[in-house]
């Protein structure tokens, strides 16, 4: 039986989730029927690198580029070991011998496809003389060869390398991308988990996809088909959506006591954690009221007036004030009193925004 992320990785490019300006740039070759002969594909884990390098190998071959039929026999020999299609593990081919061997025929045509693909997964780990040869190797490539280089350390490919290839930079797929995703995966698996616990495991998966359907389907095999909120936030041990949500509620109130009177119950947590979710929450908020797609959950809100009275501009200045204190937060001794005090500004600084 596949995992989630096997089950539900993007067979096509229309499938793919962010990342549209790579996708669009991929497709542009196809256009004008231009290839370039090498990529180097980076950025953080699980975000789609090796995937697209995949979808791209196959696309160059599909019967009918750039679309990926999936039936051809092009496309049906990428499930097998075949000779002109390599996908090589690099940390476990790092030296110069394994990597003159695995390229020894390159300049040889392609036998059963129209082009021949090597993909370097975590090219980083190749080693000084690796890098060299694969250098020499892309001096005198031939039209039916690609070269994908995939890698999480952009910085530890060498300057000669980097500039003979055209780069991409997978960034974090976005909160509300994952989200989406999650939502549809949960409907189909008929996993019943609500809307907050999905956001909840999308923001730590920090723009992670694979991050992100590995937490959901390790939280299935531990509940169940029934996943609660509470089954997620005792699960992970993080800050909870109730205690920011309850923090924002207590500022846009301007309830100074209440506030105090409810820290300490947040003596256990990692107030820089909290700093953090709070942040989050806000961004939720300001892409939910700038949207206005998405309807705010009433349980967010004590009073549900107070989300509407105050405008996005509140919300952004909230937002920039707790992302200023954050950047300092580390220096900071009493974290709790600190804390206390930061919140108690933001209170005082709102009674002036309005």
């Amino acid at each position: 039986m596949n995992s989630f992320y096997e089950k539900y990785r993007p067979k096509k490019f229309r499938q793919f989730l962010g990342h549209k300006l790579i996708i669009r740039s991929l497709l542009n070759f196809f256009k004008k029927k231009n290839f370039p002969s090498s990529f180097i594909f980076y950025g953080k884990k699980g975000t789609g690198k090796s995937t697209l390098a995949i979808l791209f190998a196959k696309s160059l071959n599909c019967k009918k580029s750039p679309l990926i039929c999936n039936k051809c026999k092009f496309c049906k020999s990428f499930k097998h070991k075949i000779y002109d299609f390599k996908n090589i593990d690099s940390a476990s081919n790092r030296s110069v011998e394994k990597i003159t061997e695995l390229f020894e025929d390159y300049l040889y045509k392609p036998i059963y496809l129209k082009y021949k693909v090597y993909i370097l997964d975590e090219c980083h780990a190749l080693s000084k003389y690796s890098f060299n040869t694969l250098l020499n190797i892309l001096e005198n490539l031939p039209r039916y060869v690609k070269i994908i280089f995939i890698t999480t350390e952009f910085s530890k490919i060498p300057e000669t390398i980097i500039s003979r290839c055209i780069k991409f930079n997978f960034q974090n797929i976005p909160i509300i991308e994952i989200y989406k995703f999650l939502k549809k995966v949960s409907d189909l698996e008929n996993i019943k988990i609500n809307r907050r616990s999905l956001l909840y495991i999308s923001s730590i998966s920090e723009g992670s996809m694979r991050d992100a359907l590995n937490n959901l389907e390790f939280l299935f095999s531990i509940f169940g088909n029934k996943i609660s909120n509470t089954n997620v936030i005792n699960f992970y041990n993080k800050v909870n959506n109730n205690i920011s949500y309850n923090i924002i509620n207590l500022v846009l109130e301007k309830n100074k006591k209440g506030f105090i009177l409810y820290s300490k119950y947040l003596l256990k947590f990692d107030f820089e954690e909290v700093l953090k979710k709070i942040i989050e929450d806000i961004n939720e908020i300001i892409f939910i009221k700038e949207s206005n797609i998405l309807k705010l959950p009433s349980s967010i809100f004590k009073k549900e007036d107070l989300f509407k009275k105050f405008s996005v501009k509140i919300f952004y200045s909230l937002r920039r004030f707790f992302i200023k204190e954050l950047v300092n937060f580390k220096y900071y001794l009493y974290k709790y009193y600190t804390f206390i005090t930061i919140v108690l500004i933001v209170i005082n600084k709102l009674e002036f925004l309005l």
